[in-house]
């Protein structure tokens, strides 16, 4: 998944600042929201399905993380319900 992660981050804009005496890079999207993004969709993808896996799109101002399957949880629930995965076994490592 790390390299996976690094070539997403290679993809996405960034932008170099100078903050005192040090240059910065200022990234489009934090690391740590990318790879919690990234982890979610692999973990709740539907194995069933085949034919089709997990895909990152990135467009202008956005990226957008999709499986294939739908929702274990209702949507408008999301907030409220506890974690159930697909892949308890991957979830496990990933925490």
């Amino acid at each position: 998944m790390d390299q996976a992660l690094e070539y997403v981050e290679a993809l996405l804009p960034e932008q170099e600042v100078i903050q005192g005496v040090r240059r910065v890079t200022l990234r489009m999207f934090p690391h740590m929201a990318l790879r919690e993004l990234m982890a979610n969709m692999l973990i709740h993808q539907d194995f069933s399905i085949t034919g089709t896996g997990p895909m990152i799109c990135i467009f202008d101002g956005r990226i957008e993380f999709t499986n294939p399957g739908s929702s274990l949880v209702d949507v408008a629930r999301l907030l409220n319900d506890l974690p159930h995965s697909r892949n308890e076994k991957m979830a496990a490592i990933c925490r």
